[in-house]
């Protein structure tokens, strides 16, 4: 009779609803403002349902049998926003990955998650999120927890809090979380990637209706106290099974990470509305070591990019197809170096504003050979370039591999203080069919050595229209005999 009386009790307190629940227990009440999608739906609401207080509580329920719902008003606390909605089944074939299924210990059955919003939040797999930065011995349950949530292969979102962990390898789905008030911390001190994207297809959990690989709305970073030897921050891995992925990045912000950015140019990536600061490598490095030829149509545009480090680059590109566009890079060495390896390059670099760099805003150049027939083409056009203060060329084209192809420079604005040793704002080395035309050059009221530079070991190249104001030694110096002058 006890345990009728018992069973009778609990499911009128469900009928209750969770919130009213969290306060009988002395719990918080369910919030709507920290996370509007985590409401669960009440039409699963039924006579067997069943509320807990968290998965500690579900787990030890003995009265639970195959059929019944259950709902938890938290993972590890009431109002921790794991909350979630569980059926009860025979324990067959999944094994306990902490969030989607859970096994009971006392009765030997399994709790299936439904996320009945149809999303998954971070908190529903144990991974613990505070309100500062100084919590670092969470790293290690969160780095366990977030593998476990990963593996699902859907996107995990995550709230406005700081979550503490060390690395992460992500074979499928993604990241998505609320603004720059999601940081996600890493302390990893060594070389190692901190987040590592796979692009494998196939895993547990059909894909969210979000394209595969997506990465949105987060701060990334590391602990104020981490040196970090190397790595990058967000690398997108070239799929082993050659079966390769598109990736959607956009409103990111990653800081103090060497290279913010990896991706491998077999990857099909747009990379958009970032902000990237504090690198010391590379902000965005699109690497190629294969000649396989990605032909997508890739995207690097309305990003920020800063840094301070003397040496870095801002983005660094090796081949393919891309548009790189509508971006500002300030500071470091180079803003956006090409350097093709093993594929040719058929690149837009058009509207991008990059300043104070130390060496060139924008350079080309090649130390590995192209495989195959050399396909480039090139167009560096509308560009903002304040070239005031460094030490080469504004726009510096030195292949020294191959013959760069159908190449255009056209309607760039240039503000150049280089001397003689950067030679001239504009400068051509080892090209062929290219045209350089209306850009406007402003040499520093004759600081600036020179404003357009065509090597003799130039072929069939124009020039047109072009305005050069105060050069110290000269509009244009021609030393290629097929290239004409309009």
């Amino acid at each position: 009779m006890k345990n009728i009386e018992k069973t009778s009790s609990r499911r009128k307190f469900m009928v209750m609803g969770a919130s009213s629940a969290a306060v009988l227990f002395g719990g918080a009440a369910l919030s709507s403002s920290a996370h509007a999608v985590k409401t669960l739906k009440p039409a699963l609401t039924n006579e067997n349902a069943i509320t807990h207080i968290n998965i500690d509580e579900m787990k030890t329920d003995q009265l639970l049998k195959i059929g019944d719902t259950v709902h938890t008003l938290g993972y590890h606390h009431a109002g921790d926003e794991g909350d979630n909605i569980y059926q009860i089944v025979a324990n067959n074939m999944h094994s306990d990955d902490g969030g989607s299924y859970i096994h009971l210990t006392k009765t030997g059955l399994t709790a299936k998650a439904i996320f009945s919003d149809g999303i998954i939040r971070a908190e529903q797999f144990g991974i613990i999120g505070v309100n500062n930065a100084n919590e670092t011995n969470l790293a290690d349950a969160n780095t366990l927890a977030m593998t476990q949530a990963h593996q699902t292969g859907r996107v995990i979102h995550y709230g406005a809090k700081y979550y503490h962990f060390l690395t992460l390898t992500i074979a499928a789905g993604g990241i998505i979380g609320q603004g720059d008030k999601t940081v996600l911390m890493s302390a990893d001190h060594s070389a190692k990637n901190i987040i590592t994207y796979q692009g494998l297809a196939k895993t547990a959990f059909k894909s969210d209706n979000n394209t595969d690989g997506t990465f949105k709305n987060f701060l990334l970073t590391v602990n104020d106290n981490v040196n970090k030897e190397g790595g990058a921050g967000l690398k997108l891995a070239a799929n082993t099974t050659k079966n390769n992925y598109n990736a959607q990045l956009s409103q990111l912000s990653i800081k103090n990470i060497p290279t913010s950015i990896y991706v491998n140019n077999e990857v099909s990536y747009c990379i958009k509305d970032c902000f990237i600061a504090d690198y010391t490598s590379v902000g965005i490095l699109i690497e190629n070591n294969s000649n396989i030829m990605n032909e997508h149509h890739n995207t690097i545009t309305y990003n920020t990019l800063i840094t301070k480090q003397p040496f870095a680059k801002g983005i660094a590109y090796q081949g393919g197809y891309t548009n790189i566009s509508h971006n500002k890079i300030s500071g470091g060495e180079i803003g956006i170096e090409i350097s093709p390896a093993y594929v040719p390059v058929v690149a837009i670099i058009s509207k991008n504003t990059i300043e104070q760099q130390s060496l060139h805003a924008i350079g080309f150049k090649s130390d590995i050979d192209i495989l195959g027939e050399n396909k480039s083409q090139l167009i560096i056009s509308q560009n903002s370039l304040n070239a005031a203060t460094i030490s080469g060329a504004a726009i510096n084209i030195t292949p020294t591999h191959y013959l760069l192809t159908d190449l255009s420079i056209n309607n760039n604005m240039i503000r150049f203080g280089g001397d003689k040793n950067a030679i001239a704002a504009i400068n051509i080395h080892n090209s062929t069919g290219f045209m350089i035309n209306h850009n406007s050059i402003n040499c520093e009221q004759g600081l600036g050595y020179r404003g357009v530079y065509i090597a003799q070991n130039c072929n069939s190249g124009m020039l047109s229209a072009n305005n050069v104001v105060l050069p110290l030694n000269g509009h244009t110096l021609n030393l290629s005999i097929t290239t004409k002058e309009v």
